[in-house]
């Protein structure tokens, strides 16, 4: 029988993933993008193109919710709230003649839209099956504020433009 476990950072990474780039097309492209723009996972061995979105889990932190980690159910379950913190960067190209202003606070808007105005995605077991995964249980954005605009510094480059963003979110871990 191959490795599998629900609560996994895994499965947990893999369901935002998902979740993202399903939902960040769906509401349509901006007219300045009739087809779409790319997104990118976690630092791949590729060149950037512009405009872009990257997306960069930094990990998280276990939170006890309950004496004896009791989270509930009709029969006893043990676990944790999981906290975890994604990073969020829009690139443009700053190029001569490239509106990359508009660029950045275009895509920005798109994914401030698409975290606000969600309270949660399907926690998928990616383990099982990346093709047509399971939902084994529930994420949700918070708590308090999920989306922070971060202050970047400059890139090295005078040609390339960030925009930089936090996004919270939490999973129960059943143990």
């Amino acid at each position: 029988m191959p490795f599998t476990w629900e609560a996994s950072q895994y499965n947990a990474r893999g369901s935002f993933n998902r979740w993202f780039f399903v939902n960040l097309s769906a509401s349509g492209w901006p007219a300045a993008y009739p087809s779409g723009f790319s997104v990118n996972f976690e630092y791949p061995d590729v060149p950037l193109s512009f405009p872009s979105v990257s997306v960069t889990h930094l990990g998280g932190e276990v939170e006890v919710i309950a004496q004896g980690n009791h989270v509930g159910g009709p029969t006893p379950l043990t676990g944790y709230r999981q906290h975890q913190l994604t990073d969020v960067n829009i690139w443009a190209s700053g190029q001569p003649n490239n509106p990359w202003v508009r660029d950045l606070w275009q895509l920005r808007d798109m994914v401030a839209n698409l975290v606000q105005r969600a309270t949660g995605f399907s926690l998928l077991n990616v383990y099982g099956s990346t093709a047509n995964p399971t939902s084994v249980g529930l994420c949700r954005f918070g708590p308090g504020n999920s989306l922070e605009d971060v202050a970047t510094p400059l890139e090295p480059s005078p040609n390339i433009h960030r925009q930089r963003m936090l996004v919270r979110w939490y999973y129960i871990s059943k143990i």
